[in-house]
C-alpha cells in the first residue's frame, strides 16, 4: 500500500515540467495529524509493508511536516518513509534528521556541472538512501 501527501506546493524552482503549481499551499499540522491517524488506522493490525510518500513543490520548505510524519513512522517497521525532492534545501542537519527515510532527487539538470557537484555532496550525506531520477 501506498499512501500519498503533498507537504506544500511552494518550491525553490519554477520547473516548466512540474505538475504542482505554486498557489502557496502550506499543509496544516491538524491535517498532517488526520493524515497520520487515518494511514495507522488502516494499517492497523496488518502484518504488510507500506510505503509513505512525501512530497511537495519542495517537501523541505515545510520541515516540520516532515518531521511530524517520520517521527510517527519510524518506529513501525513495516513503514517505508519516501521523500521527494529537488535537494535545494538539504543539509547536514536535514541529513541527520532524516537517514530513515529514503531520498527520492529530481536530477533532470545532472548534466550542469554545478547542479551535479550538488547532488554528489547530497549523495554523499546518505549513501545508501538516495534513489536518483533522471
Amino acid at each position: 500500500m501506498i499512501y500519498e501527501i503533498i507537504l506544500t506546493d511552494k518550491c525553490t524552482r519554477n520547473c516548466e515540467f512540474c505538475y504542482v503549481r505554486q498557489t502557496g499551499y502550506t499543509e496544516t499540522d491538524a491535517n498532517i495529524k488526520k493524515f497520520v491517524k487515518e494511514v495507522k488506522s488502516l494499517q492497523a493490525g496488518k502484518n504488510e509493508l507500506y510505503n509513505i510518500s512525501i512530497f511537495g513543490g519542495e517537501p523541505f520548505l515545510n520541515p516540520h511536516g516532515i518531521e511530524m510524519i517520520s517521527m510517527e513512522f519510524f518506529d513501525d517497521w513495516r513503514s517505508n518513509v519516501h521523500i521527494v525532492s529537488n535537494g535545494d534545501l538539504i543539509n547536514e542537519k536535514i541529513s541527520d534528521d532524516i537517514k530513515r527515510c529514503f531520498l527520492h532527487l529530481s536530477t533532470y539538470d545532472i548534466f550542469d556541472k554545478n547542479r551535479r557537484v550538488r547532488y554528489l555532496s547530497i549523495y554523499n550525506m546518505f549513501r545508501k538512501s538516495v534513489c536518483l531520477y533522471t
